[in-house]
């Protein structure tokens, strides 16, 4: 089958993207280089899975049993250092809040429960089945962990500046009076795993750009590899 043919039949099936991501890995697998104990290490894992197919070649089996990790390492040494900032940067998405509600639609009866509330007559998991009339009233009206930003606005900007603890006297929302205690704010953290993540969320969207650049023929510019790679 000549070139023509083959990116003919590629556009017909619909397999551009595919190729284009192949073609992006391939990229990154090759530019990681692993010392020579390690990758005989990795080969040597890769012979002892049952069922696996045999590569045709050392050369090919080799570079399947080493891909993975070459994946690895290109996302720290590619993204690591952007961790702190895309961190700081989703801060608000990151930190979550679980909190207790009640929401009713007449102001007179969310004053009265309330002051009940404030006045230690009754509490949330007793008053939400009774008189809620949103989903919190299966919960006995305690939801969350919730991310700050993925509530309604005017719930975030009070979660922003609570302390736990902190009931809200009734506020209005869009068709809905709401009763609103904070029970926990719960900060994130760039520990072992948030690092991680965050780290593939890096790369996803350079891999995601990358095929782009690749689909529409635009030159691409080097690896973020640093020199020592």
């Amino acid at each position: 089958m000549s070139l023509d043919q083959l990116q003919r039949l590629v556009r017909l099936q619909g397999l551009d993207q595919s190729v284009a991501l192949a073609l992006v890995l391939d990229e990154v697998v090759s530019a990681i280089r692993l010392p020579e104990a390690e990758s005989e290490e990795l080969v040597a894992a890769w012979r002892e899975v049952e069922g696996r197919p045999a590569a045709e070649s050392a050369d090919e089996e080799r570079y399947l049993a080493t891909r993975l990790r070459k994946l690895e390492l290109f996302q720290q040494r590619a993204f690591g250092a952007d961790v702190e900032l895309r961190f700081l940067d989703r801060k608000l998405e990151l930190d979550q809040v679980v909190y207790s509600m009640i929401r009713v639609d007449d102001h007179d009866v969310a004053l009265e429960l309330y002051q009940r509330l404030v006045e230690g007559e009754a509490d949330f998991a007793e008053l939400a089945p009774q008189f809620s009339q949103g989903a919190e009233r299966e919960s006995g009206g305690r939801l969350g962990p919730h991310s700050l930003k993925a509530s309604h606005p005017e719930l975030s900007a009070r979660f922003r500046v609570s302390r736990p603890g902190q009931l809200w006297e009734p506020f209005f929302v869009v068709d809905i009076w709401v009763i609103l205690q904070v029970e926990e704010l719960i900060p994130a953290e760039l520990d072992g795993s948030m690092r991680r993540n965050l780290t593939t969320e890096l790369y996803n969207k350079w891999m995601q750009d990358r095929v782009v650049q690749v689909l529409r023929g635009e030159p691409r510019a080097a690896l973020p590899l640093p020199r020592d790679t």
